[in-house]
C-alpha cells in the first residue's frame, strides 16, 4: 500500500511540474553578426563548435537540402548513448537576425532551439535558447528538473567554442561563404572573347564604352560594374562586362541590353588585389562541391571599388557569385 501510495504521489506530483522547460545562454563575440550567423546557418560548420557534434567523432551524419539555410538539416546516428539518434532541421533563417531549429531526439521527443543575433560596432551578442516540451510522461516531467544541469554546461562550452571559431576567422580575415538570393536587374553589357594576358585592358575598354553609352542615353547607372565569366577554353576566355541600368533600353551593334534574372547563389566577399581573386574562386568552388550543389550558370564578379580612385588594394571589395541548384 505504501509503495502504491508513493507511486501515486510520484505520478500526481509530476503533473504539477512544468510541461515546458527552457535552457538559455548568451555570449558576446568579437565578430560581425554575418560571421557568427554563417557558422550556425551552415550545419557543416557545427562540428567546429557544437559539443554534441564532437562527442562522437565516428557519428554518422547525413545532410539534406545541402545542410545550409532554411529547410536544410541533418540526421545523426551514434553508438554513443549520450548522442543517440535524431534529426535537426532549420525551420527559419533570417540573415544576421535569427535562426530557429527543430530537434527530434527520436525516443525523447522534440525541442525547439532559437538563436538571436544583435550586432553593435561589429560585436555580436548571441542569445541561444532551447525549449523542450516534456509531454505527459511523469518520468520525463521529473527529469525536466535536471535539464538545466544536463544541458547548461553543453551550451556554455558550445558558445565558448563558437566564440573562438568566429574571432579567429575575423583575425585571420577568413572568407565567409554564404548561400543567398541574388536579385535580378537590368543591365547594359559587352561580350567578347579575349586572351588571358589581354583581360585587364579589355575589361577597362569595355566598361568605358558602356559608361559612354549610358551617359548618352535616357537611362542611368543603377549598380556597380560586373563581369560574367561564360567560358574558359584554351588560351581564351569568354567574358561579358556589364553595368546595371535603371531602365531597360535598346542596345546597338556593340552594346547588349538585357535583364539579369534572380538566382540562388553561393557567394563570398573578397578584399584585395584582383591578381589573387583566383584564390577566392577556388575556395568558393570547394565550398560548393562539399555541400553537393550543382552549378546553374557562369560565375559573376561585382566590383565595389575603382582602383583609379582607391589606391589601397585592401579596400577593393569584389563580391563573387556562383549560381547553384
Amino acid at each position: 500500500m505504501w509503495v502504491l501510495f508513493l507511486f501515486a504521489l510520484f505520478v500526481i506530483g509530476a503533473y504539477f511540474l512544468p510541461e515546458v522547460v527552457t535552457v538559455e545562454r548568451d555570449a558576446t563575440i568579437d565578430a560581425p553578426s554575418k560571421v557568427v550567423f554563417a557558422q550556425i546557418n551552415d550545419l557543416h560548420s557545427w562540428e567546429k563548435w557544437s559539443v554534441w557534434n564532437q562527442l562522437d567523432p565516428d557519428m554518422n551524419i547525413k545532410y539534406f537540402n545541402h545542410g545550409i539555410g532554411e529547410g536544410a538539416g541533418y540526421k545523426w546516428d551514434s553508438a554513443n548513448k549520450h548522442v543517440g539518434t535524431g534529426k535537426l532541421q532549420i525551420v527559419e533563417s533570417t540573415p544576421y537576425d535569427s535562426i530557429v531549429t527543430l530537434i527530434n531526439f527520436t525516443e525523447e521527443g522534440d525541442a525547439k532551439s532559437v538563436f538571436n543575433f544583435e550586432e553593435t560596432d561589429s560585436v555580436t551578442h548571441l542569445i541561444w535558447k532551447l525549449t523542450y516540451n516534456l509531454g505527459y510522461n511523469p518520468f520525463t516531467r521529473w527529469m525536466g528538473l535536471m535539464m538545466e544541469k544536463f544541458i547548461g554546461p553543453d551550451f556554455d562550452k558550445g558558445l565558448e567554442n563558437l566564440k573562438i571559431v568566429c574571432e579567429v576567422q575575423v583575425q585571420e580575415k577568413s572568407l565567409i561563404e554564404e548561400l543567398v538570393d541574388l536579385e535580378g536587374f537590368n543591365y547594359a553589357s559587352i561580350r567578347r572573347k579575349v586572351s588571358f594576358p589581354e583581360v585587364g585592358l579589355s575589361m577597362q575598354e569595355m566598361f568605358e564604352t558602356i559608361n559612354n553609352f549610358i551617359a548618352s542615353s535616357n537611362t542611368e547607372i543603377a549598380g556597380v560594374p560586373f563581369t560574367i565569366y561564360h567560358e574558359m577554353k584554351g588560351e581564351e576566355i569568354d567574358i561579358e562586362c556589364g553595368i546595371p541600368i535603371s531602365i531597360l533600353i535598346e542596345g546597338n551593334k556593340t552594346i547588349i541590353t538585357s535583364t539579369f534574372s534572380s538566382k540562388r547563389c553561393a557567394t563570398v566577399n573578397y578584399y584585395g588585389d584582383y591578381q589573387q581573386l583566383e584564390d577566392a574562386h577556388t575556395a568558393l568552388q570547394s565550398w560548393i562541391e562539399e555541400r553537393e550543389f550543382k552549378l546553374a550558370g557562369p560565375p559573376v564578379e561585382f566590383y565595389f571599388a575603382d582602383p583609379r580612385t582607391e589606391q589601397n588594394p585592401k579596400k577593393w571589395l569584389t563580391k563573387i557569385y556562383y549560381p547553384v541548384k
